[in-house]
């Protein structure tokens, strides 16, 4: 499909494709429309713009047409109507990122210590967004064993 458009400074998809819900974050986009027909179309038009205009191009198989109610993954969340979720894979990372640090032998210098707590601050960060208290609460309490002090309410990893 041929898209002829005219590149204005702002957003593509919201000025030229005239896509009224939307969301994008980082390299992640989001497109909803009740035709599939239409969504295809603004596959091509975005990425023919992007390969003119920016020398890119989007990923040839992380393309997903599905209806809402079946639910979307969307930068690490499982999005469904009336609930999130924080996919399991994300979850997995944090704790691969634990298990590494424990097969290092556990250094306890300032240095990784401060690498591995802004990390697992990231992710309880994301625990904070979902109902995962129970989940942030296990990561606390198996850091608290790694020389690491959570606060009380498993928020963030306090600095030691």
């Amino acid at each position: 499909m041929a898209v002829k458009w005219k590149w204005k400074r702002g957003c593509f998809v919201k000025h030229n494709l005239k896509a009224r819900y939307y969301g994008r974050y980082v390299d992640d986009l989001i497109l909803f429309h009740e035709d599939p027909d239409a969504l295809n179309g603004w596959y091509e038009a975005i990425d023919g713009f992007l390969r003119e205009r920016l020398k890119l191009a989007l990923h040839p198989r992380k393309k997903w047409i599905n209806r809402v109610e079946k639910g979307i993954d969307f930068t690490g969340f499982r999005i469904l109507p009336g609930r999130t979720y924080l996919r399991n894979s994300s979850l997995s990372r944090c704790k691969q990122k634990i298990r590494a640090w424990e097969r290092n032998g556990a250094p306890v210098d300032p240095e990784a210590l401060q690498d591995l707590s802004a990390s697992l601050n990231s992710y309880l960060g994301m625990l904070r967004q979902v109902n995962g208290y129970r989940a942030r609460r296990g990561l606390c309490r198996r850091v608290e064993n790694l020389w690491l002090v959570a606060d009380e309410g498993c928020t963030k990893i306090l600095p030691s």
